[in-house]
């Protein structure tokens, strides 16, 4: 009988990632005590590295106003105008995520209402969005570099 030999898991710095979420969530709070719903979720690879378990390797936050899915229903959208989130509502909060998020390791990604936007944005000069614009959802999807 061949004995196999197994490969001793790498060492993730959970610490780190979990003071990550921590900072994530910190920063959303504003956005919280405003009455906003806010969702942080870590979407896991499903590729291991080095027989490793899988890493974390991407999160998404979604903001939303209560009562208001995570998706649209288009014929009550139209018609429910309370759901509305103003751009000016969440830029700072944004822009504070978006900024933190690229000076520790990360990219980040964007989406009003399900259509990607903001492309190339990594700093609050690079927002230059009017405060009157408006959507239902917004997304941010953010990945390591």
């Amino acid at each position: 009988m061949k004995i196999k030999n197994f490969k001793q898991f790498e060492s993730t710095d959970w610490n780190s990632e979990n003071e990550f979420v921590h900072d994530l969530e910190d920063i959303t709070l504003e956005l919280k005590d405003e009455g906003m719903l806010v969702d942080i979720r870590l979407n896991r690879s499903t590729r291991t590295d080095n027989h490793s378990v899988a890493k974390p390797s991407e999160y998404e936050i979604r903001i939303n106003k209560p009562g208001k899915p995570g998706f649209i229903n288009v014929v009550t959208a139209y018609t429910d105008r309370t759901s509305l989130i103003e751009w000016s509502e969440i830029k700072d909060t944004v822009i504070r995520l978006t900024e933190y998020c690229y000076e520790n390791g990360w990219s980040v990604r964007f989406w009003a209402d399900g259509t990607e936007f903001l492309t190339g944005c990594k700093k609050e000069e690079d927002f230059t969005l009017g405060d009157g614009i408006t959507q239902f959802s917004f997304r941010m999807l953010i990945t390591r570099l």
